[in-house]
C-alpha cells in the first residue's frame, strides 16, 4: 500500500462549518461587502487615562437580529486632535467570511473593520466625552 501526500505551499487553510450562520463561538459572520455596508452607531466612550486624555469607544450595529460590537482605543493629542494610537487595533465580534462561508481570519477582518472605522465620523462624538470630562476636573 502506497500513500501519497502532496502539500501545496502558500495555500490558505480555512475552516468551513456545516452551518456558518450558527457557530458557537459568538462571532457574527459577514462577507467583506456586508462589512463595508455597516452603519455604526455610538454605544459608549470612556476615558481610561485623564492626562493625556485617553480611552476607548464602542460602536454597534444590528444585522438580522444580531448585535455587532466594534471598539477601538483613542488618544487626544496636545493640539486637541483625536487619533487611534499605533498600532491601530479594532476589537469586534465580527468575522469576515468568503463566498463559501469560510473564515477569512482576524487580520483581514481587522483590516476591513479599520476601513469602516476610518470612514466613520467618530471623533466629534468622542470629543464630547473627552471635553466634558476635562471640564469637570477643572
Amino acid at each position: 500500500m502506497k500513500l501519497q501526500l502532496s502539500i501545496e505551499v502558500n495555500t490558505m487553510i480555512s475552516v468551513q462549518r456545516t452551518n456558518p450562520t450558527a457557530p458557537n463561538d459568538h462571532y457574527v459572520r459577514m462577507t467583506s461587502e456586508a462589512i463595508w455596508r455597516l452603519t455604526l452607531q455610538h454605544r459608549s466612550s470612556e476615558i481610561t487615562v485623564q492626562s493625556p486624555c485617553e480611552g476607548f469607544t464602542q460602536w454597534i450595529a444590528r444585522i438580522d437580529k444580531k448585535l455587532l460590537s466594534v471598539s477601538w482605543d483613542w488618544v487626544r493629542l496636545d493640539d486637541g486632535a483625536l487619533v487611534q494610537p499605533v498600532p491601530r487595533i479594532v476589537l469586534s465580534n465580527v468575522m469576515m467570511v468568503d463566498a463559501f462561508g469560510c473564515d477569512r481570519g482576524m487580520d483581514l477582518t481587522g483590516a476591513a473593520l479599520q476601513a469602516v472605522v476610518d470612514s466613520t465620523d467618530w471623533k466629534p462624538t468622542v470629543a464630547k466625552v473627552c471635553w466634558s470630562a476635562v471640564s469637570k476636573n477643572h
